[in-house]
């Protein structure tokens, strides 16, 4: 500020004046020895005053805070929140490796950090939870726990990145307070669910119950709980069963995949409903009427069909994974339902542009995108079989790319392998696409190659 008023020729009253900062406070700061502390709303108005840059002068409003004098929380903390507000990064870590020999400053931090995340200032609060993780000192803390459940949260969509703030968080997911621990563990079991590990599943859902269950016998108690979960408790109970039931499912085990359903069928028991709660108990009990109709179609009970096929229009919500069942079994059976999908013509047309957010009202983004690639892959398959080749490959193309974006190599090798298996009967153009998206699956997996003959290629 002084060089900024010495080279314009502007006179202290005249920048205080047009900064709106009182005159007596910008005469302080400028001359008084020591100087009077700058506020960072106050460096805020000198900056614009003097015609710079949101933020311009952070670099050296860090040195303010820490060499001239001792880290006051009271303007540390509005510093990082503007600094995040801002994504000014460099700043952030320059604040962090300034505290990084002051241990006593991490429950503050962390603060920062839950404010951030609350206000959806990501990038900046990645920073700041990092830096509790790598700076606590007890591997029991609760701080730490929650800073590794906070990355798994932000990263949750982000493929690899998702998987391994996952793998990080795991060991310390009894370490939460009650409310997020539900969270926690229902974000692991989606995620295990997805990747179909299901031992690895049941032991979330298992121990989601269980914490569940705990929760509901002492919520009639007067504690007060810092933290609230994302959904009302009885969806964390009903979810448990719902994915618990789905593995069974999926594994042709239908039997057992029954007995979990009736856990979730009725929970009207459940006492302390708010409205969210009772929308909760409808949800989870039209989910396990469609979900037994579908069990009894797979396992081959064609009677079941008509009263699935009306279910499916009043809830058409819930078309795109019917028509997977009705695919599945059409399959397996060897019937014929090319009736049946004419009744779902308009749903097809719009799954020809599907667009996750279409199904986001009725399920989580990255659920919607497994349930379209599932569907992919089984109506292409059927419409392979039933000789309808072009069809058949173009929603195999849908799935491929689909499984380009998430980069699930097992599943890609599946799709490419069902190509080629029809390849000769396939049209020029489609051949061509397919051809296109393979150059791309290669090119990516190219450009992930590391530390090759000792050169680093690309990370």
């Amino acid at each position: 500020m002084e060089d900024y008023i010495r080279d314009t020729d502007i006179t202290v009253k005249r920048l205080a004046d047009l900064s709106g900062v009182n005159r007596g406070t910008f005469s302080a700061i400028l001359n008084r020895n020591p100087p009077k502390p700058l506020s960072v709303s106050q460096l805020d108005k000198i900056t614009q005053a003097m015609g710079l840059s949101e933020g311009a002068l952070y670099s050296l409003f860090v040195d303010e805070c820490f060499v001239l004098v001792a880290p006051n929380w009271r303007r540390l903390r509005p510093f990082l929140i503007r600094c995040a507000e801002l994504e000014k990064l460099d700043v952030i870590r320059d604040i962090l490796t300034c505290l990084a020999e002051r241990l006593s400053h991490n429950p503050a931090v962390f603060d920062a950090a839950e404010e951030m995340f609350l206000r959806g200032h990501y990038p900046s609060a990645i920073l700041l939870y990092e830096y509790i993780i790598e700076s606590e000192q007890s591997s029991h803390s609760e701080r730490l726990a929650i800073s590794h459940l906070r990355l798994f949260q932000i990263f949750e969509k982000d493929g690899q990145k998702s998987t391994e703030t996952a793998m990080r968080f795991l060991n310390y997911r009894k370490r939460l307070p009650e409310p997020l621990a539900l969270d926690g563990l229902l974000m692991l079991a989606e995620m295990y669910y997805l990747k179909q590990q299901w031992g690895d599943m049941e032991l979330m859902t298992d121990e989601l119950i269980e914490l569940s269950q705990a929760v509901y016998k002492f919520s009639g108690s007067e504690s007060q709980e810092l933290y609230q979960p994302k959904y009302p408790l009885i969806y964390y109970y009903g979810q448990a069963y719902l994915l618990k039931a789905g593995s069974f499912e999926n594994r042709g085990m239908f039997k057992q995949a029954k007995k979990w359903i009736e856990h979730y069928k009725d929970l009207s028991w459940f006492q302390g409903l708010n409205d969210l709660g009772k929308s909760a108990v409808h949800l989870f009990s039209s989910y396990a009427e469609a979900n037994l109709m579908s069990i009894e179609i797979k396992m081959g009970n064609v009677q079941a069909i008509p009263r699935y096929i009306n279910y499916l229009k009043d809830h058409p919500s819930e078309i795109m994974e019917g028509l997977v069942t009705l695919l599945e079994s059409a399959l397996k059976y060897s019937f014929e339902i090319d009736s049946l999908l004419e009744l779902f013509a308009e749903e097809l047309e719009t799954y020809n542009c599907f667009n996750p957010t279409t199904l986001k009202k009725q399920y989580k983004e990255h659920f919607s995108l497994r349930r379209y690639e599932n569907f992919c892959r089984v109506y292409s398959e059927y419409c392979f079989k039933t000789m309808n080749y072009d069809e058949g490959a173009k929603y195999n193309l849908y799935r491929l790319n689909i499984l380009l974006t998430t980069q699930d190599k097992a599943l890609m090798a599946d799709s490419m392998l069902l190509f080629e298996r029809y390849r000769e009967y396939v049209s020029t153009d489609l051949q061509y696409k397919y051809n296109y998206i393979c150059k791309e699956a290669w090119e990516h997996e190219k450009s992930q190659t590391v530390a090759i003959d000792g050169i680093s290629v690309c990370s």
